[in-house]
């Protein structure tokens, strides 16, 4: 019965020792997954940064075409009527 002990105990060591094996491993994969994500993020940020500015600009420039849009139709709206 003692060798039979002896053997369970060295399988569930066994087991221990590949479990912390195995979680070492998935640590460093995600370590590793997280500096590529990081280094992705920054890659990105500028990009994000100057379409953010772009799409700003184009709706700067939409609304100030229909403010000149509005300011015309409100001038021809309030013109006298012509010949009075």
């Amino acid at each position: 019965m003692s060798a039979i002990t002896d053997r369970f105990h060295q399988v569930v060591t066994e087991l221990e020792a590949e479990g912390h094996h195995l979680a070492d491993e998935a640590k460093a994969l995600f370590a590793h997954y997280e500096k590529e994500a990081a280094a992705v993020l920054d890659g990105v940020k500028p990009i994000l940064a100057d379409l953010r500015t772009g799409i700003a600009a184009d709706v700067a420039d939409a609304v100030a075409r229909v403010e000149a849009a509005v300011a015309k139709v409100e001038a021809l709206v309030t013109q006298p009527p012509a010949g009075s």
